[in-house]
């Protein structure tokens, strides 16, 4: 997945503001809510959708520009997005515990093959049995 590299009228890049800056911002909203609703027995929970791709680069990005026209600059907002995380869960435990996810990296049955061998249903709106 490639996006366009240029950046909007406040400086953002697609990419970057689909796979990173919105969740930023939209975590920035509910931490408060998120903090008074959380307990130590009983945290609140954010769970950032990550992918694979962010094992195919070393380190974080030093500069956003540079990084919006890298061919792997996708793979860089999923790394940005699981540090994220890990900053979130290091900051608020225990009344927020934080997480990413691979979805493709998890074992369940949430896909399957239907008789067409070149689809796939979702299991959650056709339980496999």
């Amino acid at each position: 997945v490639f996006f366009a590299n240029s950046p909007n009228p406040f400086g953002c890049y697609l990419f970057a503001q689909v796979n990173f800056t919105s969740h930023f911002l939209l975590c920035n909203l509910l931490l408060e809510d998120m903090r008074n609703t959380g307990t130590p027995t009983d945290p609140a929970r954010i769970v950032c959708l990550s992918s694979i791709m962010h094992t195919t680069v070393e380190g974080p990005p030093t500069d956003w520009e540079t990084v919006a026209e890298h061919p792997k600059a996708y793979s860089y907002s999923k790394l940005a997005l699981h540090l994220l995380a890990v900053e979130l869960d290091r900051r608020e435990a225990p009344l927020i515990r934080a997480c990413a996810v691979n979805p493709g990296g998890v074992s369940t049955s949430y896909w399957y093959k239907t008789t067409d061998s070149n689809s796939c249903r979702i299991s959650c709106l056709e339980p496999q049995h």
